[in-house]
């Protein structure tokens, strides 16, 4: 079976259930994006789904096999993981974070017109040589998420290859937010699959083919984004009386006419 599935997941960490009987598939060609409260359990599904973090109970498939069974370089040339924080411990350029991406022994031509592609890709082609300790938070953002394509980009084999984003659009503003969403529509629309963490409502709408909601450590809806991005979603998900209003390209929320349920 073709896609990255989570089958009945649970986790615990440090012995509190912090995710609880999940299941999500994400098909190559789709775009899957979690929404939820703080705490809700999605950086917790995503890491799994990754490898990144064992199941206590139920299991994990790439394509049909257990993610666990990969070793680490094949993983890492089947799926590529932008977390929520990117800390560099030296002081890279742009390029060389870039560059972070490629499996080790790749010729050298070949790696340097993958890291060019990339970060022309996220709108950093003229910054390769910038130190990422110049860069505001937004850039540096995507200095990684340059990094994470060019992993995906190296050494094509034609088996579908998985972006995996932990809130990709924070720090980042509007026009990078919308630009780094298109990066993951292409990337679906070239075969691959991606799953999103987001915590804007009406991105996650914008930009996902499927919506799974978490509160808890629970899934309480999945599926298209008119189905799930409802008042009473809103409500059982962040405690807020809301109005959805949908329009033909799909359903939106209004911050304003949001009210705190004290």
């Amino acid at each position: 079976m073709s896609g990255l599935l989570a089958e009945a997941v649970s986790v615990r960490l440090g012995g509190r259930l912090v995710l609880d009987q999940a299941s999500v598939l994400v098909r190559p060609g789709e775009v899957v994006v979690l929404i939820g409260p703080n705490g809700a359990g999605k950086s917790t599904l995503l890491s799994a789904l990754a490898g990144d973090v064992t199941p206590t109970s139920g299991r994990v498939l790439l394509d049909g096999a257990e993610v666990g069974s990969f070793r680490p370089r094949a993983l890492a040339r089947r799926r590529a993981v932008l977390a929520q924080t990117n800390d560099l411990a030296f002081p890279f350029t742009v390029g060389e974070t870039a560059r972070l991406g490629l499996p080790v022994g790749i010729a050298r031509r070949e790696a340097d017109a993958i890291v060019a592609r990339n970060l022309a890709l996220v709108g950093l082609g003229d910054a390769a040589g910038r130190p990422c300790s110049e860069l505001s938070g937004g850039e540096r953002q995507r200095a990684h998420l340059a990094r994470v394509m060019a992993q995906l980009d190296a050494e094509p084999d034609g088996a579908p290859r998985y972006l995996m984003l932990d809130e990709p659009t924070a720090n980042l503003d509007l026009e990078h937010q919308l630009a780094t969403l298109a990066v993951a529509r292409r990337h679906a629309e070239a075969g691959g699959g991606v799953l999103a963490v987001l915590h804007d409502v009406n991105l996650a709408a914008m930009a996902a083919d499927v919506i799974v909601a978490l509160k808890a450590g629970a899934i309480v809806a999945a599926g298209a984004p008119h189905d799930v991005v409802t008042d009473k979603l809103v409500r059982t998900l962040y405690r807020v009386d809301a109005e959805v209003r949908g329009v033909p390209e799909g359903p939106f929320l209004l911050p304003q006419s949001a009210r705190s349920e004290t």
